[in-house]
């Protein structure tokens, strides 16, 4: 079912989720690693996830199915280069991130995975810790960094850096899914408004070709608000265990593009 969400941060920041678009990949590649699945329960859904181990070259790869609100992605993490690969294959694009701080080593993701499954076949989760990261644009040209491994995974997809979204932000959601409550945006915010110059650039609430913001110049006379369209979300499940006790992650990674927007234009002031 299509939605939208509207999101409100510091100083006001409007969320559009919509799917993308992007040129044709076949990425179908056969994994030379150790497979390990697992059934996860989220909410009203369940599902299998993937992952696959590659402790030779130090590396893992999770494969996660559409559920809920999440796309269906595949995420590779590469601890000799540092580095994370967010693909969405059915929006045909990439994401490359810095590896997380703390990440287990794929060794312990997969004594993980062996011993949660032997006590708990099917893994409920809870709540997860979120990051959301903004798109920088145009895309890579030059590749040669990547590990043969890492280029390959999206040899035929546009692939773009992203860089964490600023922390400390208060986040009010405004659904619009049918049978759904709808909640307020606040009449307050915190954040130090400014004014927008002539150059300043408001969103279209649309996407472009390639999965883009379509921006607008704008003069603002009053404060600058954010407006972010949200490109895709994914997410991945592990399991810490230790003496016969295993602790759940759940890990989301929502993908942004963001544009200044004049405030009074959605009567947040």
């Amino acid at each position: 079912m299509a939605f939208n969400v509207l999101r409100l941060v510091v100083g006001v920041l409007v969320v559009l989720r919509t799917a993308s678009a992007g040129p044709v990949c076949d990425c179908s590649q056969k994994s030379t690693g150790k497979i390990l699945k697992l059934r996860v329960h989220e909410n009203s859904a369940e599902f299998e996830q993937a992952v696959e181990i590659h402790a030779e070259k130090n590396m893992q790869i999770f494969h996660v199915p559409q559920h809920n609100r999440v796309d269906k992605s595949d995420i590779m993490h590469d601890f000799n280069q540092h580095l994370t690969m967010i693909r969405f294959p059915d929006k045909k694009v990439c994401y490359l991130a810095p590896l997380a701080e703390g990440r287990p080593i794929p060794e312990d993701v997969e004594s993980g995975f062996q011993q949660a499954k032997t006590l708990v076949p099917t893994m409920t989760v809870g709540t997860p810790t979120s990051r959301t990261w903004n798109v920088v644009r145009p895309a890579i040209d030059d590749r040669s960094f990547l590990t043969e491994d890492m280029a390959m995974f999206c040899a035929k997809f546009p692939i773009y850096r992203v860089e964490e979204a600023a922390g400390g932000q208060v986040t009010v959601t405004l659904e619009t899914d049918e049978g759904k409550p709808e909640e307020k945006p606040p009449n307050t915010t915190t954040g130090t408004p400014g004014i927008a110059a002539q150059n300043d650039m408001a969103p279209q609430a649309r996407q472009e070709s390639g999965g883009s913001m379509s921006c607008v110049p704008v003069t603002c006379m009053g404060p600058i608000c954010t407006q972010c369209l949200i490109l895709g979300e994914s997410c991945e499940y592990y399991s810490l265990c230790h003496r016969g006790t295993c602790e759940t992650q759940h890990v989301m990674d929502a993908i942004q593009e963001c544009c200044p927007i004049c405030c009074s234009s959605y009567g947040y002031y």
